[in-house]
């Protein structure tokens, strides 16, 4: 066996054996169903989920409360108690804009560009919970954490 051979062996073991160190950290491969009231949503299980364009990460405490639904141009984040009531308590919207002017973004948190598709990540919460509370802080945290770990894919 060269030593090519044996660095590239050594280097993919590495990067098998990593993953079974990491603590609960869970992916989440996402694609929807048509539900029974005909609106496809799934409920968020997974720390990392995966999209066809894009991935992001949700903290791991508050990934059980959420549920993603796909609108027009644009994936939307509830709290899932309220969203299974009554289809309220929208969080986030990470919407894909395309051919965005700076004016467009002028409000907006840019998350990524890739082509001519600029994503931006909206916050809803704001409009639900007073700032003090306890949600309204983990909403901020799951805000940085998707922002900071947002990537989107060329296709």
């Amino acid at each position: 066996m060269n030593l090519r051979m044996m660095i590239c062996t050594a280097a993919l073991s590495l990067a098998f054996s990593v993953p079974a160190f990491a603590d609960s950290h869970s992916i989440q491969v996402v694609s929807f169903s048509e539900e029974a009231d005909g609106v496809p949503f799934i409920q968020l299980t997974g720390s990392k989920v995966i999209m066809d364009d894009f991935s992001f990460k949700i903290p791991g405490d508050l990934k059980s409360h959420l549920v993603m639904v796909p609108g027009d141009g644009c994936y939307e984040l509830y709290d899932k108690t309220a969203y299974e009531l009554d289809g309220s308590g929208l969080l986030f919207r990470i919407t894909c804009l395309e051919d965005a002017s700076s004016e467009d973004l002028k409000y907006s948190t840019v998350l990524a560009f890739c082509g001519d598709q600029t994503y931006v990540l909206e916050p809803g919460y704001p409009l639900i919970y007073e700032p003090e509370s306890e949600e309204y802080q983990a909403c901020e945290e799951a805000f940085s954490a998707i922002r900071e770990s947002f990537v989107s894919y060329i296709r």
